[in-house]
C-alpha cells in the first residue's frame, strides 16, 4: 500500500504529458509563424505601389472653350402653383423619436 491519498495516486495519467504538450506547442507556435508570414507577404504584394505611368502632354483645343459665354445659360424659374392647384397632400414618412442617423 502507497502513503499517497487515492486521490493523489493518478494525478499524472501519462509520464510524458509535458513533453507531448511542449512538442505540440512548438508546433502549433511554428504553424502560425508561417502563417502570419504568408499573409504579410501577401499583403505586402497588394499594397506596394504601382509604378506612376509616363504621361505625355499634346495639344488642345481647350482655350476655345473657355472663351464660351456665361449668357447661353438659361435662367429656369419656379413658381409654386400647389394651393392654386388645390393640392393639400404633405407626406410623413413614419419616422418618429430622435433622429439620430441621417433619414
Amino acid at each position: 500500500m502507497s502513503n499517497e491519498p487515492p486521490d493523489r495516486k493518478h494525478d499524472e495519467l501519462a509520464p510524458g504529458d509535458d513533453a507531448v504538450i511542449g512538442r505540440a506547442l512548438r508546433r502549433s507556435l511554428g504553424v502560425l509563424l508561417l502563417i502570419s508570414a504568408l499573409v504579410a507577404g501577401v499583403s505586402f504584394l497588394l499594397e506596394r505601389k504601382q509604378p506612376v505611368p509616363k504621361t505625355t502632354v499634346t495639344g488642345s483645343d481647350a482655350s476655345a472653350r473657355r472663351n464660351a459665354s456665361l449668357a447661353e445659360v438659361p435662367v429656369a424659374g419656379f413658381t409654386d402653383i400647389t394651393k392654386e392647384a388645390g393640392i393639400t397632400f404633405v407626406h410623413h414618412n413614419g419616422a418618429y423619436g430622435d433622429k439620430l442617423l441621417p433619414e
